[in-house]
């Protein structure tokens, strides 16, 4: 009897042994293909990282030649009332606090639209705009950006933001604070 109890329990252990095997396996190859899959929506998330990165870059080379080319005839431009618009300055105008706190500002206020029709959409738009000799902001325009089919979306919320932009510290010239042609690429990332 002792005997037969044994084989059965055996019995029973290697049938639960023999069900359990091949799930634990499927459960293994799904963690590897979860896996797998976690890989390969980094590496995605990073090419695409890269792309807009890359995009960027070449477009602020291609405004910085036409810039150029613009200021060879003329370092400035005016202003229908008269004023002086000056493309570059011996001190550039500058955000109060610098580059990192512009970066927050814009973090801080820039909203990614909502909606599955923007969830892989992504781009740079370039927004120029005249820091005035007194530090406000005004006369922004979006000039460019990295994609012909940019969401307006994406160009109307880059202008909101811009034109709440605080006062910055204004460009200078001779020691003179003068207007000054300013221009901030703004990323929209999907991820």
């Amino acid at each position: 009897m002792k005997t037969r109890i044994g084989i059965l329990l055996l019995s029973l252990a290697l049938v639960v042994m023999q069900a359990c095997g091949p799930s634990s396996k499927k459960e293994e190859g799904s963690a590897d293909l979860a896996a797998a899959s976690s890989v390969q929506k980094q590496k995605t998330l990073a090419e695409r990282q890269a792309r807009i990165e890359k995009e960027r870059d070449e477009m602020q080379l291609k405004r910085r030649a036409a810039r150029e080319k613009l200021m060879s005839s003329s370092p400035y431009y005016k202003l229908p009332n008269g004023r002086l618009v000056y493309y570059q300055t011996e001190t550039a105008p500058s955000f109060i606090g610098g580059d990192k706190a512009m970066n927050k500002f814009l973090e801080d206020n820039l909203t990614y639209p909502a909606g599955p029709e923007y969830s892989e959409l992504d781009g740079t738009v370039f927004v120029d705009f005249v820091v005035s000799a007194d530090g406000t902001v005004h006369d922004s325009e979006v000039t460019s950006y990295t994609y012909d089919n940019v969401d307006p979306v994406f160009t109307e919320e880059a202008l909101r933001v811009v034109k709440m932009m605080p006062r910055w510290s204004p460009g200078r010239q001779n020691g003179e604070a003068v207007d000054v042609r300013f221009s901030v690429p703004i990323t929209f990332r999907s991820f």
